[in-house]
């Protein structure tokens, strides 16, 4: 081998080397066809939605109220009762899940849709579901970042306060998104409250990222780290909030 060739291998390969690591959250391709189970991930083909009952069907034909509740028993209208979305009711328990599916978190106050929406999704189709979600009769948005880390349980550096300074007032990737953002790698259980319920991944905030608006923050609950996305490349999962009570 030539000495130059010799050179542009090392060279090549000390670029690998360099290349940064980023938390993944991309979908593998839908699986799940009409009438067929939901793929591993809980997804399914374009204009399908993955039901309760863990198989596929028309997104027309499920979610909606008297319909079958969609995974996780979620619903985009009413809350799921025995398998169907029903009219939701107001209501709650000591225990701090209200009725109609939502769940108040007493550290903050923010009433948080749980379980959370049974499909992953693009980042617009994110916004139109929580603000259009029927749940408690309130109105309901998708989070901002910093409401949705004040869900990080476990992890100094990314709950609220951390050393991670991604916040609704600091949103620029070059600038905010520090070390601490990284997270606390991988543990036994998700990093949010014993309480909520729903797949431990990635979900949407509101929050685009200052540098670039085709990218949007989210929090991955497996590492409790945060990170951003291309809005239209990514389908993540979706847990709406509103203010409470």
């Amino acid at each position: 081998m030539r000495k130059g060739n010799f050179i542009i291998l090392i060279g090549l390969f000390s670029t690998l080397l360099l290349l940064p690591l980023f938390h993944s959250c991309i979908s593998l391709p839908a699986e799940g066809n009409s009438g067929e189970p939901c793929n591993a991930s809980g997804t399914c083909l374009p204009g399908l939605a993955c039901t309760s009952s863990s198989d596929c069907r028309s997104s027309s034909s499920a979610g909606h109220l008297g319909q079958i509740c969609l995974k996780g028993n979620a619903c985009l209208e009413g809350s799921c009762v025995s398998g169907k979305c029903t009219q939701a009711t107001d209501g709650g328990t000591d225990a701090g899940t209200d009725g109609g599916g939502s769940w108040t978190d007493p550290t903050t106050g923010y009433v948080w849709q749980n379980p959370p929406a049974g499909n992953s999704m693009t980042w617009q189709s994110a916004v139109d579901y929580c603000n259009s979600l029927n749940l408690d009769g309130k109105q309901w948005h998708l989070p901002t970042i910093s409401e949705l880390r004040s869900l990080i349980r476990d992890c100094p550096a990314t709950q609220t306060g951390g050393t991670c300074s991604v916040t609704d007032s600091c949103l620029s990737w070059s600038i905010c998104r520090t070390s601490g953002c990284q997270g606390c790698g991988s543990k036994s259980g998700c990093y949010w409250d014993s309480n909520l319920s729903g797949t431990c991944s990635c979900y949407w905030s509101s929050s685009s990222n200052a540098d670039n608006t085709n990218y949007a923050w989210y929090v991955f609950f497996d590492l409790a780290g945060v990170s951003n996305y291309y809005k239209a490349g990514d389908d993540d999962f979706v847990r709406c909030a509103r203010a409470g009570p």
